[in-house]
C-alpha cells in the first residue's frame, strides 16, 4: 500500500468515528430525562441508576475516539479474607458469559462491572448505548444478591456463580419470544 492510500484509509476511519462517545451518551440520557454529571475535562458522564437490588454508581465515557465503555461501580467492597472467594465468582461469571465484564481491585476491594465497544470504524450510536446499558445493568442487579452472598459466607462462590447464571438465564429466555 502506497503513502496515499494509508492516508486515505487513516482519513476515512477517523470521519467514520469523528462523533464523540459521550456525545450521543449525553444526548440519549437528555432524551430520556436523566440527570447526570458531566466532566468535560476528563469527558466522564456519571450518574446514579436505581436498580432492582441496588443503587448503582454508572460512569461512562470514550476513550481516545476508539472505545466507548460503560461501567457500574458495586455498592460493596470485598474484605480481604474473602477476595479470593469473590475473585473466583467473578472469574466464574467472566468465563460463563459471552463477554468479560467484572472486575475486582485486590487492594482494596472494589468491584465493577465494565461494557466495552470499539468505535473506530463508526460512532456510537443510540441503539448500541441502550442496550449495552440496558444489560451490564440487568447483569449487575440480576448477579449482586449472589454476590453479596459470597462476600458474607452464605454462598461459596462456584454455587453463587451457577445460581447467578441461571438468574440471568432465566431473565434471558423470559425475553426470548416463543418459537
Amino acid at each position: 500500500m502506497n503513502t496515499n492510500d494509508e492516508d486515505s484509509f487513516e482519513g476515512d476511519s477517523a470521519s467514520l468515528a469523528s462523533e464523540a462517545a459521550t456525545t450521543t451518551m449525553r444526548r440519549v440520557l437528555d432524551a430520556l430525562k436523566m440527570e447526570y454529571d458531566y466532566d468535560a475535562e476528563d469527558d466522564i458522564i456519571s450518574l446514579r441508576v436505581q436498580l432492582e437490588t441496588f443503587e448503582a454508581a454508572m460512569f461512562l465515557y470514550g476513550e481516545n475516539d476508539d472505545m466507548a465503555t460503560i461501567m457500574i461501580r458495586l455498592p460493596v467492597r470485598a474484605p480481604e479474607s474473602v477476595r479470593p472467594a469473590v475473585g473466583e465468582f467473578l472469574h466464574r461469571l467472566n468465563y460463563a458469559g459471552r463477554r468479560k465484564f467484572w472486575e475486582m481491585d485486590y487492594n482494596d476491594g472494589e468491584i465493577r462491572l465494565r461494557a466495552t465497544t470499539d468505535t473506530i470504524d463508526a460512532p456510537l450510536s443510540d441503539t448500541m448505548f441502550q442496550a449495552m446499558s440496558r444489560a451490564v445493568l440487568e447483569i449487575a442487579d440480576r448477579s449482586f444478591p449472589y454476590l453479596n452472598a459470597v462476600i458474607t459466607r452464605g454462598m461459596k462462590p462456584d454455587f453463587a456463580a451457577d445460581q447467578a447464571i441461571a438468574a440471568l438465564s432465566a431473565d434471558s429466555s423470559e425475553e426470548d419470544p416463543p418459537e
